[in-house]
């Protein structure tokens, strides 16, 4: 079998120095230390790498082996095909090795003898001893400490879940999330509320900023029990009838993990200078009624955009449209990526940025802290109309 995974061009660096470690970190499994990498690939280059021999759980070990890197230019040109460098095995039936010990394997780092794949494309630098790690930017300067077993809370429930992926095992891990709206989601539009599954392409749908917006692309993907008990990270999250203020949403509405509903508080204006901001639900678990949706055995997402990043409405509750950074279309597949630019030509040459956000975006450790001060405060997070 075998799998892929990808990262930008900052999260990749060739014959960098390493040091170890062998008792620190966390469980005592060890530490890393990386500086000096160096840099082969442009920032908004996509690397491909594709791996053999990975675990049950889509995990990379000291058994695992690296058969094949591709080099696109940009998303867009992932989507159409169009590498910019092809590497393979130097000799027939060669592999790349993954170092397995505390200096190459880690839940959160990986790191192989490149110098076996090769590439004739004009340009292709050549690869030495590489190192992935694609939480942390080891291409752009500076020295990095990782621990190698890490304890990762994909679904932000506030629990690391026993098992891989969520639990440090030192085995590697890569996952993609999707941004999307269950397909039972119920979206404002000027004919009344529809299913989210039941929009097409051209249909207006009521935006909170512009009044009514034609859809410009959508498309779906459908997660069976088998692949949502797979994929953790892909596990919908429930916001219950009014678990964000009073009636809001008017329904449970079940969303992917990363999908961003409205804040509206005192609280916001405090902490992000503005009284709206957006935050993805999987960082929201802290408050009442918001939770992972244990019960659902499948589900249907369904993402769609607009000429710009919007809020609409859904079941009462505002939450964005699809907003096409990287994070989001690494999570879309290749047609639907290929489609996505025929429409939006500008993503060719770039994702849309921050400066793209419909609204301010709580992130990371601030969101969840912004979270953690609704619960306690027992504040909503729509505290005004």
């Amino acid at each position: 079998m075998a799998i892929e995974f990808s990262v930008s061009g900052d999260f990749i660096a060739n014959n960098a120095n390493v040091g170890t470690n062998s008792s620190g970190g966390n469980d005592g499994a060890g530490t890393l230390t990386i500086s000096n990498g160096q840099r082969l690939f442009d920032t908004d280059d996509l690397i491909v790498i594709t791996a053999e021999n990975e675990t049950a759980d889509g995990q990379l070990n000291g058994s695992s082996v690296i058969t094949g890197i591709v080099v696109y230019d940009s998303a867009a040109d992932y989507a159409a095909g169009i590498p910019k460098y092809t590497y393979g095995p130097q000799n027939p039936g060669q592999t790349a090795n993954i170092q397995g010990d505390i200096s190459g394997l880690g839940d959160v780092y990986v790191r192989f003898n490149g110098s076996v794949l090769v590439s004739s494309d004009p340009g292709a630098p050549n690869l030495q001893n590489l190192l992935v790690a694609p939480e942390h930017p080891i291409a752009t300067g500076g020295s990095f400490s990782l621990d190698r077993d890490t304890n990762v809370d994909y679904d932000g429930d506030g629990v690391i879940a026993a098992g891989p992926p969520e639990e440090g095992d030192s085995a590697f891990n890569a996952v993609a999330y999707p941004i999307c709206f269950a397909g039972d989601a119920m979206i404002d539009t000027p004919v009344g509320a529809v299913r989210a599954d039941g929009l097409r392409v051209g249909d207006l749908v009521n935006t909170r900023d512009r009044g009514p917006q034609p859809v410009r692309w959508i498309d779906m993907r459908s997660y069976s029990a088998a692949e949502l008990a797979a994929n953790p990270n892909a596990r919908p999250i429930r916001i219950t009838a009014g678990a964000l203020g009073r009636n809001i949403p008017e329904h449970d509405l079940l969303l992917s993990p990363q999908h961003r509903v409205l804040a509206r508080s005192a609280i916001a204006q405090q902490m992000f200078g503005t009284d709206e901001v957006l935050v993805a639900v999987k960082q929201l678990i802290a408050v009442d009624g918001i939770a992972i949706a244990g019960d659902v055995r499948t589900v249907t997402y369904v993402h769609f955009m607009f000429d710009r990043h919007e809020i609409v409405r859904a079941n009462g509750a505002d939450a964005e449209s699809l907003f096409a950074g990287a994070q989001a279309l690494a999570a879309v597949g290749k047609a639907a990526k290929a489609e996505l630019f025929a429409i939006f030509p500008g993503l060719r040459d770039a994702a849309q940025d921050s400066a793209d956000f419909a609204r301010v975006v709580a992130q990371g450790r601030k969101a969840r802290e912004f979270a953690g001060l609704h619960a306690t405060d027992g504040v909503p997070l729509i505290d005004r109309i």
